[in-house]
């Protein structure tokens, strides 16, 4: 039986205290040998094939090339706790492309969003602790026509990597006709669903 101590490395930089605790796994592949392969085992194995003859030296040296033989004990996978601070969200939704950084899913934030060639705008959205979330959307439409929306959702960050922002109820663009006033756009309404904001590895949430 052996003990081995596992210490977690320290992250490359200082987290904020908006950081977040998260699960994340990690594994050591495990292999045992009862004894090292150097000179004196390389000795061993040698010394009784000379007296293999009489039958002790040869169960002597098989058990002395078993003893250093890698006897292969698989993966052992384990858990800990880690931070993550900043999340990116590079997803289409219903036909939306929304791309941004987030670095606190405590404070408002804001998503580009591109439907197609004619519609895109940015969304803005404002968590409010565990209550939900409000979001507004402000673009144009044929790059004259000026489109609004307004929703409501939720920010759901669970103990893992991974964070959705959620939309729980539709939202129907509006576009500002001149003469006529806000008109709804059939067909282009954001319904119900989710962005799943992917842990950042780069460093734009640094110091935020």
């Amino acid at each position: 039986m052996t003990t081995t101590t596992v210490t977690a490395r320290a992250q490359k930089r200082d987290f904020p205290d908006s950081a977040k605790q998260v699960l994340r796994e990690f594994s050591i592949d495990v292999a045992a040998q009862v004894e090292p392969e150097n000179a004196n085992s390389i000795f061993n194995v040698f010394f009784d094939g000379f007296t293999a003859s009489d039958g002790l030296g040869a169960a002597s040296g098989a058990i002395d090339i078993a003893k250093t033989l890698h006897w292969d004990l698989g993966e052992q996978t384990f858990r800990m706790h880690d931070w993550q601070a900043g999340w990116k969200i590079d997803q289409v939704l219903q036909g939306w492309h929304f791309t941004g950084i987030v670095c606190d899913t405590t404070k408002p934030f804001t998503l580009d969003a591109v439907l197609d060639a004619d519609v895109s705008g940015t969304y803005s959205i404002t968590p409010s602790g565990e209550g939900p979330a409000a979001w507004t959307f402000a673009g144009l439409a044929d790059g004259a026509f000026p489109l609004h929306a307004t929703g409501t959702g939720n920010i759901q960050t669970p103990q893992n990597a991974e964070a959705v922002v959620h939309f729980d109820k539709p939202g129907q663009l509006l576009a500002d006709l001149p003469g006529i006033g806000p008109a709804p756009l059939p067909g282009v309404a954001l319904d119900e669903g989710d962005l799943v904001l992917v842990p950042l590895e780069t460093e734009e949430c640094a110091g935020t």
